[in-house]
Protein backbone atom coordinates (compact mmCIF):
# COMPACT_ATOMS: atom_id res chain seq x y z
CA UNK A 1 0.00 0.00 0.00
CA UNK A 2 1.40 3.48 -0.81
CA UNK A 3 2.42 5.37 2.17
CA UNK A 4 2.00 9.17 1.93
CA UNK A 5 5.36 10.44 0.82
CA UNK A 6 4.93 7.73 -2.05
CA UNK A 7 1.64 9.46 -3.06
CA UNK A 8 3.18 13.23 -2.84
CA UNK A 9 5.78 12.06 -5.58
CA UNK A 10 3.71 10.03 -7.31
CA UNK A 11 1.35 13.51 -7.71
CA UNK A 12 4.50 15.54 -8.15
CA UNK A 13 5.74 13.14 -11.39
CA UNK A 14 1.89 13.20 -12.50
CA UNK A 15 1.81 17.18 -12.58
CA UNK A 16 5.33 17.29 -13.79
CA UNK A 17 4.19 14.74 -17.02
CA UNK A 18 0.72 16.52 -17.67
CA UNK A 19 2.65 20.24 -18.16
CA UNK A 20 5.12 18.08 -20.27
CA UNK A 21 2.18 16.52 -22.36
CA UNK A 22 0.57 20.10 -22.51
CA UNK A 23 4.07 21.67 -23.96
CA UNK A 24 4.33 18.75 -26.48
CA UNK A 25 0.33 19.03 -27.53
CA UNK A 26 0.88 22.90 -28.36
CA UNK A 27 3.64 21.68 -31.07
CA UNK A 28 2.17 18.93 -32.22
CA UNK A 29 -1.51 20.50 -32.33
CA UNK A 30 -1.78 24.18 -32.00
CA UNK A 31 -1.30 24.80 -35.72
CA UNK A 32 -4.16 22.62 -36.32
CA UNK A 33 -2.09 20.08 -38.00
CA UNK A 34 -3.49 16.68 -37.22
CA UNK A 35 -1.86 13.58 -38.57
CA UNK A 36 1.16 12.16 -37.13
CA UNK A 37 1.04 14.45 -34.49
CA UNK A 38 -1.96 13.01 -32.99
CA UNK A 39 -0.24 9.64 -32.91
CA UNK A 40 2.94 11.01 -31.83
CA UNK A 41 0.83 12.85 -28.72
CA UNK A 42 -1.07 9.66 -28.37
CA UNK A 43 2.29 7.16 -27.95
CA UNK A 44 4.15 9.97 -25.79
CA UNK A 45 0.88 10.33 -22.88
CA UNK A 46 0.69 6.10 -23.36
CA UNK A 47 4.20 5.90 -22.06
CA UNK A 48 4.19 8.34 -19.69
CA UNK A 49 0.68 7.28 -18.17
CA UNK A 50 2.67 3.30 -17.94
CA UNK A 51 5.85 5.21 -16.34
CA UNK A 52 3.69 6.79 -13.67
CA UNK A 53 2.19 4.05 -13.03
CA UNK A 54 4.62 1.30 -13.06
CA UNK A 55 3.71 -0.11 -9.72
CA UNK A 56 0.47 -1.82 -10.96
CA UNK A 57 0.82 -6.11 -11.78
CA UNK A 58 2.50 -7.14 -15.06
CA UNK A 59 -0.53 -8.17 -16.46
CA UNK A 60 -2.46 -5.00 -16.13
CA UNK A 61 0.22 -2.96 -17.88
CA UNK A 62 0.59 -5.48 -20.64
CA UNK A 63 -3.53 -5.25 -21.06
CA UNK A 64 -3.10 -1.23 -20.70
CA UNK A 65 -0.40 -1.18 -23.36
CA UNK A 66 -2.12 -3.47 -25.84
CA UNK A 67 -5.49 -0.67 -25.54
CA UNK A 68 -3.12 2.22 -26.13
CA UNK A 69 -1.56 0.85 -29.46
CA UNK A 70 -5.60 -0.02 -30.20
CA UNK A 71 -6.33 3.47 -29.92
CA UNK A 72 -3.37 4.28 -32.43
CA UNK A 73 -4.28 2.32 -34.94
CA UNK A 74 -7.73 4.40 -35.76
CA UNK A 75 -6.02 7.81 -35.89
CA UNK A 76 -2.72 6.27 -37.82
CA UNK A 77 -4.92 5.39 -40.81
CA UNK A 78 -6.73 8.59 -41.04
CA UNK A 79 -8.36 11.44 -39.30
CA UNK A 80 -12.05 11.75 -38.45
CA UNK A 81 -14.53 12.39 -35.79
CA UNK A 82 -14.83 8.46 -35.78
CA UNK A 83 -11.19 7.90 -35.25
CA UNK A 84 -10.63 10.46 -32.55
CA UNK A 85 -13.17 9.36 -30.53
CA UNK A 86 -12.00 5.95 -30.92
CA UNK A 87 -8.33 7.02 -30.43
CA UNK A 88 -9.62 8.87 -26.95
CA UNK A 89 -11.69 5.96 -25.65
CA UNK A 90 -9.57 3.02 -26.17
CA UNK A 91 -6.74 5.48 -24.82
CA UNK A 92 -9.17 5.46 -21.79
CA UNK A 93 -9.68 2.08 -21.61
CA UNK A 94 -6.03 1.68 -20.84
CA UNK A 95 -5.93 3.93 -18.19
CA UNK A 96 -9.04 1.97 -16.38
CA UNK A 97 -6.65 -1.11 -17.25
CA UNK A 98 -4.18 -0.05 -14.90
CA UNK A 99 -6.54 0.92 -12.26
CA UNK A 100 -8.08 -1.88 -12.64
CA UNK A 101 -11.36 -0.68 -13.21
CA UNK A 102 -12.64 -2.83 -16.05
CA UNK A 103 -12.58 -5.99 -14.78
CA UNK A 104 -16.00 -6.30 -14.76
CA UNK A 105 -19.26 -7.55 -16.82
CA UNK A 106 -19.63 -5.59 -20.41
CA UNK A 107 -21.87 -2.76 -18.82
CA UNK A 108 -20.17 -1.74 -16.06
CA UNK A 109 -17.42 -1.04 -18.28
CA UNK A 110 -19.57 1.03 -20.38
CA UNK A 111 -20.93 2.73 -17.30
CA UNK A 112 -17.24 3.12 -15.83
CA UNK A 113 -16.18 4.80 -18.97
CA UNK A 114 -18.69 7.03 -19.07
CA UNK A 115 -18.07 7.96 -15.66
CA UNK A 116 -14.65 8.36 -16.15
CA UNK A 117 -15.56 11.19 -19.23
CA UNK A 118 -18.01 12.32 -17.18
CA UNK A 119 -15.73 13.50 -14.71
CA UNK A 120 -12.78 14.94 -17.23
CA UNK A 121 -13.34 18.32 -16.29
CA UNK A 122 -13.21 18.34 -12.93
CA UNK A 123 -10.53 15.82 -12.00
CA UNK A 124 -7.74 17.81 -12.55
CA UNK A 125 -8.83 20.22 -9.88
CA UNK A 126 -9.91 17.75 -7.43
CA UNK A 127 -6.66 15.55 -7.72
CA UNK A 128 -4.27 18.61 -7.50
CA UNK A 129 -6.54 19.96 -3.77
CA UNK A 130 -5.84 16.38 -2.65
CA UNK A 131 -1.83 17.13 -3.03
CA UNK A 132 -2.54 19.79 -1.24
CA UNK A 133 -4.11 18.15 1.69
CA UNK A 134 -1.02 15.84 1.74
CA UNK A 135 1.88 18.21 0.62
CA UNK A 136 0.32 20.47 4.08
CA UNK A 137 0.28 16.89 6.00
CA UNK A 138 3.95 16.20 4.99
CA UNK A 139 5.41 19.93 5.88
CA UNK A 140 6.10 20.55 2.45
CA UNK A 141 5.62 23.96 0.92
CA UNK A 142 2.23 24.77 -0.69
CA UNK A 143 1.08 27.71 -2.10
CA UNK A 144 -1.87 28.82 -0.18
CA UNK A 145 -4.63 31.19 -0.70
CA UNK A 146 -3.52 33.36 2.30
CA UNK A 147 0.07 34.03 0.53
CA UNK A 148 -2.05 35.10 -2.39
CA UNK A 149 -4.77 37.00 -0.37
CA UNK A 150 -2.80 39.51 1.35
CA UNK A 151 -2.24 41.05 -1.54
CA UNK A 152 -5.69 41.78 -2.68
CA UNK A 153 -6.10 44.43 -0.98
CA UNK A 154 -3.22 45.83 -1.33
CA UNK A 155 -3.10 46.27 -5.08
CA UNK A 156 -7.02 46.73 -5.28
CA UNK A 157 -6.48 50.12 -2.80
CA UNK A 158 -3.05 51.27 -4.83
CA UNK A 159 -4.70 51.02 -7.93
CA UNK A 160 -7.54 53.09 -6.61
CA UNK A 161 -4.54 55.66 -5.35
CA UNK A 162 -3.30 55.78 -8.67
CA UNK A 163 -6.17 56.42 -10.44
CA UNK A 164 -7.03 59.49 -8.20
CA UNK A 165 -3.12 60.47 -8.06
CA UNK A 166 -3.29 60.28 -12.03
CA UNK A 167 -6.04 62.75 -12.08
CA UNK A 168 -4.63 65.19 -9.58
CA UNK A 169 -0.72 65.13 -10.98
CA UNK A 170 0.18 65.53 -14.20
CA UNK A 171 3.53 64.33 -14.30
CA UNK A 172 1.93 60.82 -12.53
CA UNK A 173 -0.45 61.39 -15.60
CA UNK A 174 1.74 61.86 -18.53
CA UNK A 175 3.91 58.99 -17.20
CA UNK A 176 1.10 56.68 -17.15
CA UNK A 177 -0.03 57.40 -20.52
CA UNK A 178 3.66 56.98 -22.07
CA UNK A 179 2.70 53.02 -20.70
CA UNK A 180 1.02 51.01 -23.83
CA UNK A 181 -0.55 48.22 -22.77
CA UNK A 182 -1.76 47.04 -25.66
CA UNK A 183 1.70 46.36 -26.70
CA UNK A 184 1.95 44.65 -23.53
CA UNK A 185 -0.93 42.18 -24.42
CA UNK A 186 0.99 41.63 -27.42
CA UNK A 187 3.29 38.96 -25.50
CA UNK A 188 0.22 37.36 -23.83
CA UNK A 189 -1.33 34.96 -26.41
CA UNK A 190 -4.85 34.16 -25.06
CA UNK A 191 -5.69 31.69 -27.60
CA UNK A 192 -2.30 29.71 -26.63
CA UNK A 193 -2.88 30.22 -22.51
CA UNK A 194 -6.35 29.00 -23.02
CA UNK A 195 -5.51 25.99 -25.19
CA UNK A 196 -2.87 24.85 -22.20
CA UNK A 197 -5.53 25.17 -19.83
CA UNK A 198 -7.76 23.43 -22.00
CA UNK A 199 -5.17 20.41 -22.95
CA UNK A 200 -4.16 20.17 -19.42
CA UNK A 201 -7.58 19.17 -18.29
CA UNK A 202 -8.37 17.12 -21.05
CA UNK A 203 -4.78 15.53 -20.36
CA UNK A 204 -4.50 14.60 -16.51
CA UNK A 205 -7.45 12.21 -15.80
CA UNK A 206 -5.38 10.02 -18.78
CA UNK A 207 -2.59 9.61 -16.60
CA UNK A 208 -4.67 9.32 -13.07
CA UNK A 209 -5.22 5.63 -13.32
CA UNK A 210 -8.56 5.37 -11.21
CA UNK A 211 -12.26 6.63 -10.87
CA UNK A 212 -13.34 8.58 -7.76
CA UNK A 213 -14.79 6.71 -5.26
CA UNK A 214 -18.26 5.83 -5.59
CA UNK A 215 -20.17 6.20 -1.91
CA UNK A 216 -22.80 3.04 -1.66
CA UNK A 217 -26.14 4.05 0.05
CA UNK A 218 -27.72 1.61 2.25
CA UNK A 219 -31.09 0.96 0.40
CA UNK A 220 -33.91 2.93 3.28
CA UNK A 221 -36.60 0.26 3.98
CA UNK A 222 -40.21 2.17 3.64
CA UNK A 223 -43.02 0.10 5.54
CA UNK A 224 -46.14 2.41 5.47
CA UNK A 225 -48.24 0.95 3.51
CA UNK A 226 -46.22 -2.20 1.80
CA UNK A 227 -48.20 -4.69 1.31
CA UNK A 228 -50.67 -2.59 -0.14
CA UNK A 229 -48.69 -1.33 -2.41
CA UNK A 230 -46.69 -4.65 -3.51
CA UNK A 231 -50.38 -6.01 -3.83
CA UNK A 232 -51.38 -3.31 -5.94
CA UNK A 233 -48.29 -3.33 -8.34
CA UNK A 234 -48.81 -7.67 -8.45
CA UNK A 235 -51.91 -6.92 -9.56
CA UNK A 236 -51.10 -4.48 -12.55
CA UNK A 237 -48.27 -6.78 -13.64
CA UNK A 238 -50.84 -9.76 -14.31
CA UNK A 239 -53.36 -7.71 -15.81
CA UNK A 240 -51.04 -5.63 -18.28
CA UNK A 241 -47.74 -7.89 -18.52
CA UNK A 242 -49.29 -11.28 -17.68
CA UNK A 243 -49.55 -14.44 -19.77
CA UNK A 244 -53.21 -14.14 -21.09
CA UNK A 245 -52.18 -10.71 -22.11
CA UNK A 246 -49.16 -11.25 -23.52
CA UNK A 247 -50.17 -14.43 -25.55
CA UNK A 248 -52.82 -12.22 -27.17
CA UNK A 249 -50.46 -9.69 -27.76
CA UNK A 250 -48.17 -11.55 -29.75
CA UNK A 251 -50.67 -13.68 -32.08
CA UNK A 252 -52.07 -9.51 -33.11
CA UNK A 253 -48.59 -8.35 -33.49
CA UNK A 254 -47.73 -12.16 -35.32
CA UNK A 255 -50.73 -11.25 -37.66
CA UNK A 256 -49.67 -7.52 -37.98
CA UNK A 257 -46.03 -7.98 -39.39
CA UNK A 258 -47.04 -10.63 -41.61
CA UNK A 259 -49.35 -8.38 -43.51
CA UNK A 260 -46.94 -5.44 -43.19
CA UNK A 261 -43.91 -8.20 -44.78
CA UNK A 262 -45.93 -9.70 -47.23
CA UNK A 263 -46.99 -6.10 -48.64
CA UNK A 264 -43.06 -5.16 -49.07
CA UNK A 265 -42.76 -8.14 -50.75
CA UNK A 266 -44.98 -7.87 -53.07
CA UNK A 267 -44.02 -4.75 -53.77
CA UNK A 268 -40.24 -4.49 -53.42
CA UNK A 269 -39.73 -8.44 -54.56
CA UNK A 270 -42.49 -9.06 -56.89
CA UNK A 271 -43.07 -5.76 -59.05
CA UNK A 272 -46.39 -4.59 -58.03
CA UNK A 273 -46.82 -1.12 -59.42
CA UNK A 274 -47.40 1.47 -56.06
CA UNK A 275 -50.51 3.18 -55.88
CA UNK A 276 -50.86 6.32 -58.01
CA UNK A 277 -48.78 9.41 -57.18
CA UNK A 278 -46.02 7.10 -55.53
CA UNK A 279 -43.03 6.43 -56.40
CA UNK A 280 -40.23 3.71 -55.72
CA UNK A 281 -37.87 6.27 -54.37
CA UNK A 282 -41.04 8.05 -52.34
CA UNK A 283 -41.90 4.66 -51.00
CA UNK A 284 -38.28 3.83 -50.11
CA UNK A 285 -37.82 6.78 -47.88
CA UNK A 286 -41.01 7.21 -46.32
CA UNK A 287 -41.10 3.52 -44.46
CA UNK A 288 -37.10 3.04 -43.86
CA UNK A 289 -36.72 4.58 -40.31
CA UNK A 290 -40.49 4.24 -39.31
CA UNK A 291 -39.90 0.61 -39.81
CA UNK A 292 -36.58 0.38 -37.88
CA UNK A 293 -38.65 2.35 -34.76
CA UNK A 294 -41.08 -0.46 -34.97
CA UNK A 295 -38.41 -2.96 -34.31
CA UNK A 296 -37.28 -1.27 -31.67
CA UNK A 297 -40.22 -1.20 -29.76
CA UNK A 298 -40.98 -4.63 -30.67
CA UNK A 299 -37.94 -5.69 -29.07
CA UNK A 300 -38.33 -3.66 -26.08
CA UNK A 301 -41.91 -5.28 -25.58
CA UNK A 302 -40.21 -8.48 -25.39
CA UNK A 303 -37.82 -7.70 -23.09
CA UNK A 304 -40.77 -6.41 -20.72
CA UNK A 305 -42.53 -9.63 -21.57
CA UNK A 306 -39.80 -12.15 -21.00
CA UNK A 307 -37.82 -10.68 -18.33
CA UNK A 308 -36.12 -12.80 -15.70
CA UNK A 309 -38.34 -15.11 -13.34
CA UNK A 310 -41.55 -14.01 -15.53
CA UNK A 311 -44.20 -16.37 -15.77
CA UNK A 312 -44.62 -15.97 -19.82
CA UNK A 313 -41.51 -16.60 -20.00
CA UNK A 314 -41.63 -20.20 -18.69
CA UNK A 315 -44.37 -20.69 -21.54
CA UNK A 316 -43.20 -22.77 -24.31
CA UNK A 317 -45.89 -21.83 -26.42
CA UNK A 318 -45.40 -17.91 -25.36
CA UNK A 319 -41.70 -18.78 -26.13
CA UNK A 320 -42.69 -20.04 -29.71
CA UNK A 321 -44.47 -17.10 -30.45
CA UNK A 322 -41.76 -15.15 -29.52
CA UNK A 323 -39.61 -16.74 -31.77
CA UNK A 324 -41.63 -16.06 -35.20
CA UNK A 325 -42.38 -12.68 -33.91
CA UNK A 326 -38.65 -11.44 -33.48
CA UNK A 327 -37.72 -13.44 -37.08
CA UNK A 328 -40.55 -11.18 -38.87
CA UNK A 329 -38.53 -8.00 -37.50
CA UNK A 330 -35.58 -9.39 -38.77
CA UNK A 331 -37.41 -9.48 -42.11
CA UNK A 332 -39.12 -6.13 -41.21
CA UNK A 333 -35.49 -4.76 -40.60
CA UNK A 334 -34.02 -6.44 -44.22
CA UNK A 335 -37.53 -4.92 -45.75
CA UNK A 336 -36.12 -1.19 -44.22
CA UNK A 337 -32.68 -2.28 -46.05
CA UNK A 338 -34.33 -2.80 -49.84
CA UNK A 339 -36.20 0.35 -49.28
CA UNK A 340 -33.18 2.48 -47.89
CA UNK A 341 -30.98 0.77 -50.83
CA UNK A 342 -33.92 1.59 -53.52
CA UNK A 343 -33.58 5.18 -52.18
CA UNK A 344 -30.06 5.32 -52.62
CA UNK A 345 -30.19 3.74 -56.48
CA UNK A 346 -32.19 6.74 -57.11
CA UNK A 347 -30.77 9.91 -55.50
CA UNK A 348 -27.13 8.29 -54.79
CA UNK A 349 -25.00 7.09 -51.41
CA UNK A 350 -24.20 9.53 -48.77
CA UNK A 351 -22.61 9.09 -45.23
CA UNK A 352 -25.70 9.51 -43.42
CA UNK A 353 -27.23 6.91 -45.56
CA UNK A 354 -24.06 4.38 -44.97
CA UNK A 355 -24.98 4.77 -41.76
CA UNK A 356 -28.43 3.66 -41.96
CA UNK A 357 -27.82 0.63 -42.96
CA UNK A 358 -25.23 0.14 -40.42
CA UNK A 359 -27.69 0.60 -38.16
CA UNK A 360 -29.87 -1.26 -39.62
CA UNK A 361 -27.61 -3.71 -39.59
CA UNK A 362 -26.93 -3.57 -36.22
CA UNK A 363 -30.72 -3.70 -35.31
CA UNK A 364 -30.80 -6.91 -37.21
CA UNK A 365 -27.60 -8.57 -35.09
CA UNK A 366 -29.90 -7.49 -32.01
CA UNK A 367 -32.98 -9.18 -32.97
CA UNK A 368 -30.45 -12.53 -32.94
CA UNK A 369 -29.03 -12.25 -29.92
CA UNK A 370 -32.70 -11.64 -28.15
CA UNK A 371 -33.24 -15.25 -29.61
CA UNK A 372 -30.48 -16.81 -28.77
CA UNK A 373 -30.86 -14.98 -25.06
CA UNK A 374 -34.58 -16.36 -24.76
CA UNK A 375 -33.22 -20.06 -25.94
CA UNK A 376 -29.88 -20.10 -23.86
CA UNK A 377 -31.72 -18.43 -20.78
CA UNK A 378 -29.38 -15.25 -20.68
CA UNK A 379 -29.68 -12.46 -18.40
CA UNK A 380 -30.88 -9.04 -19.49
CA UNK A 381 -27.19 -7.84 -18.65
CA UNK A 382 -25.82 -10.13 -21.32
CA UNK A 383 -27.80 -9.04 -23.84
CA UNK A 384 -27.31 -5.33 -23.26
CA UNK A 385 -23.24 -6.36 -23.36
CA UNK A 386 -23.30 -8.61 -26.14
CA UNK A 387 -25.01 -5.62 -27.57
CA UNK A 388 -22.75 -2.98 -26.73
CA UNK A 389 -19.21 -4.77 -27.63
CA UNK A 390 -21.13 -5.68 -31.37
CA UNK A 391 -21.38 -1.71 -31.43
CA UNK A 392 -18.02 -0.97 -30.45
CA UNK A 393 -16.30 -3.22 -32.55
CA UNK A 394 -18.22 -2.49 -35.53
CA UNK A 395 -17.65 1.20 -34.97
CA UNK A 396 -13.55 0.02 -34.27
CA UNK A 397 -13.81 -1.24 -37.68
CA UNK A 398 -15.18 1.52 -39.41
CA UNK A 399 -12.36 3.56 -38.76
CA UNK A 400 -10.17 1.96 -41.25
CA UNK A 401 -13.24 2.08 -43.96
CA UNK A 402 -12.39 5.14 -46.52
CA UNK A 403 -16.18 5.33 -47.06
CA UNK A 404 -15.58 8.98 -49.11
CA UNK A 405 -14.13 6.47 -51.76
CA UNK A 406 -16.76 4.13 -51.40
CA UNK A 407 -19.82 6.87 -51.49
CA UNK A 408 -17.58 8.28 -54.75
CA UNK A 409 -17.49 4.46 -56.51
CA UNK A 410 -21.22 3.83 -55.54
CA UNK A 411 -22.44 7.50 -57.08
CA UNK A 412 -20.53 6.95 -60.28
CA UNK A 413 -21.32 3.42 -60.95
CA UNK A 414 -25.19 4.31 -60.39
CA UNK A 415 -24.51 6.47 -63.44
CA UNK A 416 -22.85 10.23 -62.02
CA UNK A 417 -25.84 10.26 -58.89
CA UNK A 418 -25.47 13.86 -56.85
CA UNK A 419 -21.65 14.24 -57.95
CA UNK A 420 -21.99 18.05 -56.02
CA UNK A 421 -21.60 15.71 -52.98
CA UNK A 422 -18.80 13.77 -53.90
CA UNK A 423 -17.09 16.40 -55.00
CA UNK A 424 -17.45 17.90 -51.77
CA UNK A 425 -15.99 14.88 -49.61
CA UNK A 426 -12.51 16.31 -51.02
CA UNK A 427 -9.57 14.23 -51.95
CA UNK A 428 -10.73 10.94 -50.61
CA UNK A 429 -12.62 10.64 -53.92
CA UNK A 430 -10.04 11.49 -56.53
CA UNK A 431 -9.35 7.83 -57.86
CA UNK A 432 -13.24 7.54 -58.25
CA UNK A 433 -13.17 10.76 -59.86
CA UNK A 434 -9.88 9.53 -62.20
CA UNK A 435 -11.93 6.16 -62.97
CA UNK A 436 -15.50 8.29 -64.16
CA UNK A 437 -13.30 10.81 -66.22
CA UNK A 438 -11.67 7.89 -68.10
CA UNK A 439 -14.64 6.30 -68.58
CA UNK A 440 -16.72 9.71 -69.15
CA UNK A 441 -14.45 11.27 -71.79
CA UNK A 442 -15.61 14.38 -74.14
CA UNK A 443 -19.15 13.90 -72.34
CA UNK A 444 -17.75 15.07 -69.18
CA UNK A 445 -20.35 17.30 -67.28
CA UNK A 446 -19.69 20.82 -65.92
CA UNK A 447 -20.36 21.75 -62.37
CA UNK A 448 -20.45 24.71 -60.51
CA UNK A 449 -17.72 24.95 -57.80
CA UNK A 450 -18.07 27.86 -55.85
CA UNK A 451 -18.68 26.12 -52.52
CA UNK A 452 -14.94 24.86 -52.64
CA UNK A 453 -13.04 27.46 -54.12
CA UNK A 454 -14.95 30.88 -53.40
CA UNK A 455 -15.96 31.28 -57.40
CA UNK A 456 -18.70 31.14 -59.49
CA UNK A 457 -16.91 30.23 -62.41
CA UNK A 458 -18.15 27.01 -63.79
CA UNK A 459 -15.24 24.81 -64.14
CA UNK A 460 -15.13 20.92 -65.46
CA UNK A 461 -14.87 18.15 -63.49
CA UNK A 462 -11.18 17.51 -64.34
CA UNK A 463 -10.15 20.99 -63.86
CA UNK A 464 -11.70 20.27 -60.47
CA UNK A 465 -9.43 17.21 -59.95
CA UNK A 466 -6.38 19.15 -60.81
CA UNK A 467 -7.23 22.12 -57.92
CA UNK A 468 -8.01 19.25 -55.10
CA UNK A 469 -4.88 17.50 -56.10
CA UNK A 470 -3.14 20.43 -55.89
CA UNK A 471 -4.22 21.65 -52.73
CA UNK A 472 -4.48 18.26 -51.09
CA UNK A 473 -0.60 17.89 -51.89
CA UNK A 474 0.59 21.26 -50.21
CA UNK A 475 -1.49 20.62 -47.39
CA UNK A 476 0.29 17.56 -46.90
CA UNK A 477 3.96 18.94 -46.75
CA UNK A 478 3.88 19.09 -42.96
CA UNK A 479 4.74 15.84 -41.19
CA UNK A 480 2.12 16.17 -38.46
CA UNK A 481 -0.59 15.86 -41.19
CA UNK A 482 0.46 12.57 -41.82
CA UNK A 483 -1.81 10.02 -42.17
CA UNK A 484 -2.07 6.39 -43.76
CA UNK A 485 -4.84 7.28 -45.55
CA UNK A 486 -2.94 10.40 -47.12
CA UNK A 487 0.15 8.80 -47.66
CA UNK A 488 -1.70 6.54 -49.88
CA UNK A 489 -3.26 9.25 -51.77
CA UNK A 490 -0.17 10.34 -52.22
CA UNK A 491 1.36 7.66 -53.88
CA UNK A 492 -1.49 7.19 -55.76
CA UNK A 493 -0.79 10.65 -57.46
CA UNK A 494 2.83 10.03 -58.12
CA UNK A 495 1.66 7.08 -60.26
CA UNK A 496 -1.53 9.66 -61.82
CA UNK A 497 0.43 12.68 -61.62
CA UNK A 498 -1.54 15.87 -61.70
CA UNK A 499 -1.72 17.60 -65.22
CA UNK A 500 -1.93 21.41 -64.60
CA UNK A 501 -4.44 22.41 -67.73
CA UNK A 502 -5.34 26.18 -66.05
CA UNK A 503 -4.18 27.44 -62.87
CA UNK A 504 -6.18 26.12 -60.25
CA UNK A 505 -7.52 28.17 -57.41
CA UNK A 506 -6.34 26.51 -53.77
CA UNK A 507 -7.49 26.93 -50.29
CA UNK A 508 -5.89 28.62 -48.03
Amino acid sequence: MDTTDDKYARMGETIFAAISLTALSDFALFDGKFGLSLVLLGLAGAMVALTINRACSKERLVSSAASYALALLPVLENISILSVCVFVTMSAVGTLIISDGLRCHAVDAFWRIAQFFLTIPVRSTIDIMRWRKVAKALGAPVLRFAQVGIWIMPIVIGLVFLALFEDANPIIAALIAKIDLWYLLRFLDIERALFWVMMFVLIWPFLRARLPQRKVKAAVEVKANTENAAASGETLERVLFGPAAILRSLLVFNVLFAVQSLLDATYLIGGVSLPQGMTYAGYAHRGAYPLIITTLLAAAFVLIALREGSQARENMLIRSLVYVWVVQNVLLVLSSILRLDLYVGTYGLTYWRIAAFIWMGLVALGLLTIIWRIWATKSTQWLVGANLVTGAVVLYSACFLNFGLIIAKTNIALGGRDMWYVINIGAPVLPAVDQYLKTAGEGEPKYYFNYEYGSREKITLAEWRTATAVDFLNNTQDWRSWTLRGWRLKRYLDQNPVVISRAPETRR
